[in-house]
Order: C-alpha cells, then sequence, then structure tokens
C-alpha cells in the first residue's frame, strides 16, 4: 500500500515549561477537561517530522467510543491534529471507532497523546459487523509525546468494521492525538508503471545537482532537495510564505527549471521563481498559480533561455500544505559542443505540461514507531524592499507582515500555558505557547495555540516578527491562521508576576477580537 509519495502532516511536541518554567503540573495534564489540548503539551509543525505516505483514512468522522470522556472521543478522528481524546485517567482505558461498514485495513496509524514520557502497552483489536473482537498484536515500548505508532499489515486485516485500542500500561493519563485507519488504494486510485501513464520531460543537464543551498527554514536538511535522489526532500516543516534557493557556483544559461512538488493535501498554490547573477540582486521570473498535487513536477521552459544566471530561489506564498519539495532541477543550455546545431537555442522533446500528475514516485518505509526530534523552524519572509543594494531579499517579493517602524527584539525567551476567562464568567480559553530570538535571528521562532471554547475559535501562529521583553512584561507580534483558513495579524502581551502563576496575566488581540485577563489556571515564565 505504501507508495512513493508524501504525507506533509502535522506533528507534535512538548511546548512550554509550566510550573516553574520546567514542567506541567499533575493537575493541568490530567484534567479530562482539558479535552480538545492536554495543558502543556500542544501540537506544532517541526521540520524533523516524519514523511508518511498519504492515508485513505476511513476512520475520519466516524461514531467512537470509550472507556471515559466518551463525549471526546470523536477529537481521535476528526482529522484535527490540535484537537485530541484524553480519557483522564491511567490505564486501563480504551477507545473504540465504527467504521461504519466492512473494510479490508492494510494500516493503522495512532498519534501518541503522553507526558511523561515511558514505557506503555497497548492492544489492538478487530472485529466484524458481529462485534466479536480478535487480538490483532500487542504494542510494548517506550514512547514518547508525539510519536506515530505506523503499523503496517500486509496481507490487509479483512471484513474489519470495529477497531478497539486499549492501553493497558503507560505512565500518562492515555489519550490520543489522531487515529488514521487506511483503506488499500484501489487499481483506480494507483497509476501503472506503463510509461504513457507517466510522462517524462527530457533529459536534464542539471547544474543544481549537489549545489549549496539555502532556506527559510530547516536549512540543514535543504540540500536534499539537490541531491539527486527523489526519494529525500527538504521539508520547511511551516505554511508559507517559505523559500528555498540554490547558488550554482558561478553565472550560466538556464532554459528550464524543475521542481518535484511535495505536498499534502492537494489544492491551490502559488510559487514564485526569482533568478540573480553574482551580484545576488533578485530578479523575479514568473509566478506560478493553480492547483497543484504531490509528485507533480513544475517544469518551465525559458526561450530565449534566462542568461548570467548563479542564484535561483523558489518562494512558495500560498498553499495548504507545509513546504516541501522532493526534488528541484536546473538545467543547462546546451553548448555549440554538445549540441552542434544552428539552432540558437535548445528546446526539450516531450516536455511535461503544468499539471500532470502522480509523476514522482519515491519509496519511504516508514519504521513501526516513527519519531521525530522538536527543532526550531524560523521562519525567513521576503519583504518588499526594493533592490538598491545587493541583499538576500528578493525584489518585490510578497510579504505577510507589512513593517511601519524600526522595531528591534529583544533576546531572549518566553514560555507559558494555561487558562483565562475571556468573558469573565464561565467561558474557558486556553493558551500555550514558546516564543524566543537569539541575537543575530532574523526573526522570533516558537509556537502559540489559543482556543476560545466558547466560541470554538482556533488561533495558532505561523510567523513571528517581533519579541519584546521588559522586566516582568513582554510582547509579541506576527502572523496567526484562525480556524485553519483565515490569515490575520495577533498581538499577545504577557505579564510574569508570580512563580506559580496565579497573578500572571495573558492577553491576545486579532481583528475584531481581543481577550485577555489574570489566569485562572497555569503558569507563564519569563526566562
Amino acid at each position: 500500500m505504501l507508495s512513493k509519495s508524501i504525507s506533509v502532516a502535522l506533528f507534535f511536541a512538548v511546548l512550554a515549561s509550566m510550573s516553574y518554567g520546567c514542567s506541567v503540573t499533575e493537575t493541568q495534564l490530567q484534567d479530562p477537561a482539558y479535552g480538545k489540548s492536554l495543558s502543556g503539551v500542544q501540537a506544532v509543525a517541526l521540520a524533523d517530522a516524519p514523511i508518511l505516505s498519504p492515508c485513505n483514512n476511513i476512520a475520519l468522522g466516524k461514531v467512537t467510543n470509550a472507556s471515559a470522556n466518551s463525549a471526546l472521543s470523536g477529537q481521535a478522528v476528526d482529522g484535527n491534529l490540535a484537537t485530541l481524546w484524553n480519557a483522564g485517567a491511567l490505564p486501563t482505558q480504551w477507545i473504540e471507532i465504527d467504521l461504519g461498514g466492512l473494510y479490508t485495513v492494510d494500516e493503522i496509524r495512532a498519534y501518541v497523546a503522553q507526558s511523561p514520557d515511558g514505557n506503555t502497552t497497548h492492544e489492538i483489536w478487530v472485529a466484524d459487523s458481529s462485534k466479536v473482537y480478535r487480538m490483532v498484536e500487542t504494542i510494548s515500548g517506550n514512547t514518547v509525546n508525539g510519536q506515530i505508532l505506523n503499523r503496517v499489515y500486509s496481507p490487509g486485516l479483512t471484513s474489519v468494521q470495529w477497531i478497539k485500542i486499549i492501553t493497558t500500561a503507560s505512565p500518562s493519563w492515555v489519550a490520543w492525538w489522531e487515529i488514521q485507519v487506511c483503506l488499500p488504494p484501489s487499481p483506480t486510485d494507483t497509476p501503472t508503471n506503463t510509461p504513457t501513464d507517466t510522462p517524462m520531460p527530457s533529459v536534464c543537464n542539471n547544474i543544481a545537482l549537489g549545489k549549496v543551498t539555502n532556506a527559510s527554514a530547516n536549512t540543514a536538511q535543504s540540500g536534499q532537495a539537490v541531491d539527486g535522489n527523489p526519494a529525500t526532500l527538504w521539508n520547511a516543516g511551516a505554511l508559507p510564505t517559505q523559500w528555498i534557493e540554490i547558488d550554482l557556483g558561478s553565472p550560466a544559461s538556464v532554459d528550464e527549471i524543475r521542481a518535484y512538488v511535495a505536498q499534502f493535501p492537494d489544492g491551490n498554490t502559488t510559487h514564485e521563481i526569482w533568478v540573480a547573477d553574482s551580484s545576488k540582486v533578485y530578479t523575479m521570473v514568473e509566478a506560478i498559480s493553480g492547483n497543484t498535487v504531490n509528485g507533480q513536477i513544475l517544469n518551465r521552459v525559458y526561450s530565449p533561455a534566462l542568461t548570467s544566471v548563479q542564484w535561483i530561489k523558489i518562494i512558495t506564498t500560498t498553499s495548504p500544505s507545509w513546504v516541501a519539495w522532493w526534488e528541484i532541477q536546473v538545467c543547462l543550455t546546451p553548448s555549440p559542443v554538445n549540441t552542434p546545431t544552428n539552432t540558437p537555442t535548445f528546446t526539450p522533446t516531450g516536455t511535461l505540461t503544468n499539471t500532470p500528475t502522480n509523476t514522482l514516485t519515491p519509496t519511504y518505509t516508514p519504521t513501526n514507531t516513527p519519531i521525530f526530534t522538536a527543532t526550531d523552524t524560523p521562519t525567513n519572509t521576503p519583504t518588499n524592499k526594493p533592490a538598491d543594494t545587493p541583499t538576500d531579499t528578493p525584489t518585490d517579493a510578497p510579504t505577510i507582515a507589512p513593517t511601519q517602524t524600526p522595531l528591534t527584539n529583544t533576546p531572549g525567551k518566553i514560555t507559558g500555558g494555561g487558562n483565562i476567562d475571556p468573558e469573565n464568567g464561565n467561558a474557558k480559553a486556553t493558551f500555550g505557547f514558546i516564543v524566543s530570538y537569539d541575537q543575530g535571528d532574523s526573526a522570533p521562532r516558537g509556537n502559540l495555540t489559543y482556543i476560545d471554547h466558547e466560541t470554538d475559535m482556533r488561533i495558532s501562529t505561523e510567523s513571528f516578527d517581533l519579541l519584546v521583553i521588559k522586566g516582568t512584561h513582554a510582547r509579541f507580534t506576527g502572523t496567526a491562521i484562525v480556524n485553519g483558513t483565515q490569515k490575520v495579524r495577533f498581538e499577545v502581551e504577557i505579564d510574569d508576576l508570580s512563580k506559580l502563576g496565579s497573578s500572571d496575566v495573558f492577553k491576545i488581540s486579532i481583528p475584531d477580537y481581543t481577550a485577555g485577563g489574570a489566569l485562572t489556571g497555569g503558569n507563564i515564565v519569563i526566562h
């Protein structure tokens, strides 16, 4: 079932130090009232996230039941990796999914929500329509929050309608961020290897192979976009705006750029291609907009060729997916020595159109327990500065956050998590954040999630542009996404007024919404 494609999913990490800036209090973590996010443990996007193949998830939105806190058990199959089911109790606990019909299942993915880390035992049981369960396997070992227990069955499990995961041992209250049940792809979903099904571009004299690269985030892995290996990729670990840059080493004539899309889910994207000579003053060549899918090749042919090109930057300004590329190839115009012809330009045959699908099939076989390592993923968003002086910032590049007056970031780190009462009544809002800035960084980095449980409004950050710390007060601003769709500016102000958080203050503002006040639970720490 595993294909050579990508599911750039959201993944998890332990966020902020809550009690004394070091650990989450047991009361906060184990309160089942925090059914929508474990207090102090929160979903964030990371550059080193494991890449799994797409899952035809038949558990999505299905009927669920659980041993405890059953009303919130549906949050384990809601497709939202920022919500979870939390039993609010130690083992033995279980969650059950009714698929609604009989299916063949070849993969189950269970996204661990756990604190503290430690040895756990989980049993996977299945049943047909009679609901007479049989145990498939027992999974035992050390697990950590955010880990994916990825169980692949070959041959697939047949006649499955009911799935139950029973946790019999854990140091944590039992919870799952998400459970996915993957259906084997049908022949119509899986393209064959027939050459006519996968049109191929002409041979490329790829001058980007192995060259020096840079990126807005996860720079250390950006070289995997030019390593010639279609089974590896660069993954920014963040939504747009993100960019990747290639130094060809010296000026060259370029007549073709091929960018191999790594994307999940499919959807409308906008990518800008910028080039520069040795002075590194960028000029935009074109913007490519439209629906793209994982494995597609964005094949751009330039006639006449682009001349004196040393630097190439691809900026993704719009995408439903975290920005990633399997491979980027830059094709050199053949010289007269290699191509004896009177034609001054090279026109490749069999050129792929802008929207082929399923052309790239890199292989990736996930292990049973893929674990990611939390790393910072700073975002370097291009600004609208004119290119009067050679600079790394392309001219006329789009910007999410317009700069109004020069602002100075304060080196330091702030963390926090807890609850406020946004309406001074019985309403509840929860938040968690970690923001830091080091001298020399282009921008602050970190993450913030805020949920107003009265309105079910969810705010998650996309990027930061300011962190100012003055004594016990701090302020940070940037760009956020509301309810997964609307991009807005945000501002947060916090006050660290007590060691235990009882007097700490949190306030958040976006257009048409402001909430804040003293914490009703939790803690904020200025480190």
